[in-house]
């Protein structure tokens, strides 16, 4: 989503994605308190055993920042955004050493009726903030203060789970190359957004999405595959063209388009010029909810 346009940072983009295809936004609402901290909240479809990565992209600005992600209310790391340099940041995992990660992964909450599990949940269960603060860079190091996610296996008790049913935990540990750290000191927060996740049957029961949301496993349809639905149904009726156009006499066949191809491109064309693959991803990319809120 486009969150907003902050003097100091430019605009903010913030995105949710599983395997690759950007999560669908519901219900998307914004807020701006007296020091112009951006709080923005939606709603995401979460998909059990699916590894999931945050986005966010940021231009134009004036002073270094720091993104932090917190999953469940527990912090799964950040990045330090220079006031020179790229402008397209990821967070897909938690930094367990320094050449060990593990990656952010849904998964389904352990209920049990055993009355010794009862225990309040925790206040952010089934939310992944990314948090945008101003900050001062201090240097470089081969150092990390690291910290402990605190993601619990415990099972939780049939009463005390409300309308939860999934929660974040991390998948296995995999290597990656020795990162060299940034330290930093954090000042005022600039932007807070807060991706609200939950089954899509679910988000659906509860009025969020819309009942007949079409949904792959991720939760998104995916561009190629509404591409290869698409040319399925492109070929099933080419065939039914055939076989109508073998059963009418040849006389009247001649005011008929040439082939049956050229029906069905006159059919699916929405401009002139244009390609029936083009028109096909602009229709993916338009199932993408975005939000747009300039300064007053």
């Amino acid at each position: 989503m486009h969150v907003t346009h902050i003097s100091h940072l430019g605009s903010l983009h913030a995105w949710v994605s599983v395997d690759d295809e950007r999560l669908p936004e519901f219900q998307i609402t914004t807020a701006r308190n007296k020091q112009q901290h951006v709080e923005v909240t939606c709603w995401i479809p979460s998909t059990p055993e699916k590894e999931f990565k945050v986005h966010w992209s940021t231009n134009k600005r004036k002073h270094a920042l720091t993104g932090d992600v917190y999953l469940d209310g527990s912090f799964g790391g950040g990045k330090v955004m220079d006031v020179a340099g790229q402008t397209l940041f990821k967070k897909d995992s938690y930094q367990r050493t320094l050449n060990e990660i593990q990656p952010y992964v849904f998964s389904r909450l352990q209920l049990t009726d055993d009355d010794e599990c009862l225990q309040d949940l925790p206040s952010q269960l089934g939310e992944i903030k990314l948090v945008i603060t101003r900050c001062k860079i201090l240097g470089q190091s081969n150092v990390q203060g690291l910290t402990t996610f605190n993601s619990s296996d415990r099972p939780v008790h049939e009463r005390s789970k409300k309308a939860f049913s999934h929660k974040i935990k991390l998948g296995d540990v995999k290597q990656c190359e020795l990162q060299v750290f940034t330290d930093v000191v954090r000042e005022e927060k600039v932007a807070t957004i807060c991706f609200r996740y939950r089954p899509l049957d679910r988000l659906q029961a509860d009025g969020i999405a819309p009942a007949n949301s079409a949904t792959d496993p991720s939760g998104t349809l995916s561009g190629k595959k509404r591409i290869r639905e698409l040319e399925m149904e492109v070929a099933r009726l080419s065939k039914l063209v055939r076989r109508k156009v073998s059963h009418i006499p040849s006389d009247s066949v001649k005011s008929e388009p040439d082939s049956s191809s050229d029906l069905l491109s006159t059919q699916i064309k929405s401009e002139p010029g244009s390609s029936t693959t083009t028109s096909l991803l602009q229709t993916s990319q338009n199932d993408v909810v975005d939000l747009t809120l300039d300064d007053d």
